[in-house]
Parts: structure tokens; sequence; C-alpha cells
């Protein structure tokens, strides 16, 4: 009996040591990018402990940046209900969604996401990214609002927020933000691309074209085209 008891504890400690590496091992080769081999050392983690939430969480990032995203939500999923306190995954969980093109459910997962940590900018950029796909600007505005007063010099931030005012015609708002843009990042391609193309809705043709064509010496791929359509312009009365 003894030694029964002897060989299931040492077991039981084996058993614990095995996950403890494999689960080590997932995370050295997620951050080496091998996500494969993350993947397969996680899943090991999980035969050998079906309960460890964590194993799931981790296995569900691995399989994120390897663009699987139906198995990073199942993941996210299993990882929530063994632990539905952990506001990370439902943070990643919206983003596997979003980029699953599901957008609707990775606000509620980013909305549940800020109900842990109302403070976390991150999750208002992306809730906003959510929103703006779904059409609602006023919703991505309000949340791009809440990066930018959080973090002024978030260049990405001015231009979302710029592109959700340019999907209401806001053409003046999305000006101003795209100005601030690129006071923060003078060669940012984007932003000339898109104050180009806000000047002309505004009936600015000759600066939006001088926009446009800084754009394209900075490397757009968009502005070749419209160049040739709208800046084919007389030299401009002085």
């Amino acid at each position: 009996m003894l030694a029964f008891m002897a060989f299931a504890i040492a077991l039981q400690f084996a058993c614990g040591q095995s996950v403890e590496y494999y689960f080590n091992q997932g995370l050295a080769k997620h951050s080496q990018k091998d996500y494969g081999g993350a993947i397969a050392d996680f899943t090991r983690a999980i035969e050998l402990n079906p309960g460890n939430s964590m194993a799931y969480h981790c296995r569900g990032l691995s399989r994120l940046e390897a663009k699987d995203y139906k198995g990073a939500i199942k993941d996210f999923d299993k990882a929530i209900s063994i632990n539905p306190g952990y506001e990370p995954s439902y943070f990643y969980r919206a983003l596997a969604k979003h980029n699953q093109g599901d957008y609707g459910n990775a606000v509620r997962d980013f909305t549940k996401a800020l109900e842990f940590d109302a403070q976390k900018t991150e999750t208002y950029f992306r809730r906003g990214a959510s929103r703006h796909q779904l059409r609602d600007y006023r919703g991505a505005i309000a949340d791009f609002d809440r990066v930018i007063a959080d973090d002024g010099q978030r260049v990405e931030a001015f231009i979302s927020r710029a592109q959700s005012r340019y999907a209401m015609s806001d053409f003046h708002g999305a000006i101003f933000d795209l100005d601030a843009a690129l006071s923060l990042d003078a060669s940012n391609a984007e932003a000339f691309y898109l104050r180009g193309m806000a000047k002309i809705r505004a009936g600015k043709l000759y600066d939006g074209c001088d926009d446009l064509r800084q754009a394209d010496l900075l490397g757009h791929p968009e502005t070749k085209n419209l160049i040739r359509d709208y800046c084919n312009l007389p030299e401009p009365q002085r």
C-alpha cells in the first residue's frame, strides 16, 4: 500500500512537472514566433491538465497569430468557461472575431472586456475599429475620442477618427484630424492620402491634389489613378 501511494505521488508530481514543462515550452516557442510548435506544446499541456484555463488562453493566442481565428475563438471560449473573470480572454476573442469579420460579436466582447478594465485604451481603439466596420460611425468616433484623450500622440487614432468622420461626410472634421496626424508623423502616406480625398470632397481640389501627390511620393498604392482622374488641372491663377 505504501509503495502504491509513493508511486501515485511520484506520478502526480511527474505529471505536474510535465504540464509546466510543456506550458513553458509553448510560451518560449510563441515568443520565437514558432506558433505551430507552441500550439503543439499547449495542446500537450491541456491533455495533461484539461482544466488549465491559461493553456487554452495561450493556445488561443498562438492560433490567433497563426490566423486560425476559428480555432482561437474555440480556445478563448474554453478559457472563459473555466475562468470567466479573466479580461484578456475576452479582449483576444474579440480580436479573433474582428479578424474573422464578426464585428458585432467583437464589439460585445470588447465591451465585456471594458467591464473588467475600463481604463484600457487599446480596447477602446479596437472597439472603435469594429464599430467603424459596422458603420456605427458615431460609436466609433466616441471610442477614438477616448483613445485620443488618453494618448494624444497616437497617430493611428487620429487617422481612424478621420476615417469615421469622412464616412459621415464630415470632411472638415476629417481634415482637422489628419492635420493632427501629420503634425505627429509628417511622412505618413495614409494621412496624406485621406486628407487629399477629404479636401477634394470639401471642394479644395488643388490642395487635395497636392496631398495625393505627396502620398504618391511616399508610396501609397491607391493614388496614381486618383491623380489621373482628379488632378489634371490647369495652373491656379495667382
